[in-house]
């Protein structure tokens, strides 16, 4: 049972690998930010989809959650 597990393991980072290097120059400038590695970047594409769907860097920023919003209730008083 665990080799029929590992064998299974191993044909999905091969598709893995295979898709994500169908990206290879995205991933390229994903993992040229510092602190993003490949498995980082690549779960990062990933998420992602493809980022020509996004009109704007500040829609793709907003998507990941990357713009700061303020939510408050009530009035400010100066």
């Amino acid at each position: 049972m665990i080799d029929s597990i590992q064998t299974k393991i191993e044909e999905l980072d091969k598709q893995i690998m295979s898709k994500i290097m169908r990206r290879k120059d995205e991933l390229t400038i994903v993992t040229s930010i510092p602190g993003i590695g490949f498995v980082s970047g690549a779960a990062i594409l990933a998420e992602i989809g493809n980022y020509e769907d996004f009109k704007t860097s500040e829609q793709l920023a907003s998507y990941c959650g990357l713009t700061p919003s303020v939510y408050q209730s009530g009035e400010i008083n100066d």
